[in-house]
């Protein structure tokens, strides 16, 4: 019987097809998936995205050059922050003498759950919008709360099934949002950490 020898086969042959392309044409390799993976990120990010550059132009040209360092970036951060939880917390230590304890514990109960929840696929989300946008949507999730307390109290209280419905939909909705924002909010952090680190570095 003949042994076969695979070293007899031409080199060539052994060289799948998409290196030897590659090496051929490494520029045209490149510039095919470049478009692709614009395209991709442009499908993920909702039209609010846009607004972002526009507001990153206006800043540039209409602020002076300390508002755009990490230290006052990081203070309006905390600016932002403080107003938000200022409104929530006030819902929050009050929960039980304004929606009473059935209600409040649901509430409560409801943001906390999908705030679990939702931690395990936040940087995910992250990753496809960005912080800022993240963020955007994260303060979205408790103004809902917000929102949903005052329909509570215009529409009847608790003689109002729907309303009661609503503010336990209002605090899930919350959970989602809280877990996008401190995740983003991290992020975010150790960005300008990193950036300041490096404005001292050169100075």
């Amino acid at each position: 019987m003949r042994s076969r020898n695979p070293s007899s086969k031409p080199a060539s042959s052994h060289l799948p097809l998409h290196q030897t392309q590659q090496s051929i044409n490494p520029i045209k390799q490149k510039t095919f998936f470049l478009p692709h993976h614009r395209k991709k990120r442009r499908k993920v990010s909702p039209k609010l995205s846009f607004m972002f550059p526009k507001i990153d132009a206006f800043i540039a040209t209409h602020s002076p050059s300390w508002y755009r360092t990490p230290v006052v970036q990081t203070a309006a951060l905390g600016v932002v922050f403080f107003f938000v939880f200022a409104a929530y917390t006030t819902i929050q230590f009050y929960a039980a003498s304004i929606y009473g304890s059935n209600l409040a514990s649901d509430s409560v109960s409801a943001v906390y759950f999908t705030f679990t929840l939702t931690c395990l696929v936040a940087p995910g989300i992250i990753n496809k919008w960005g912080c800022r946008m993240a963020m955007f949507i994260g303060v979205l999730g408790y103004a809902s709360l917000v929102l949903a307390s005052l329909i509570y109290f215009l529409c009847g209280g608790e003689e109002v099934r729907w309303a009661r419905r609503l503010v336990v939909w209002g605090g899930a909705v919350l959970g989602c949002g809280a877990s996008i924002l401190w995740t983003a909010q991290g992020r975010l952090i150790l960005q300008y950490a990193a950036k300041a680190t490096e404005l001292e570095n050169l100075g």
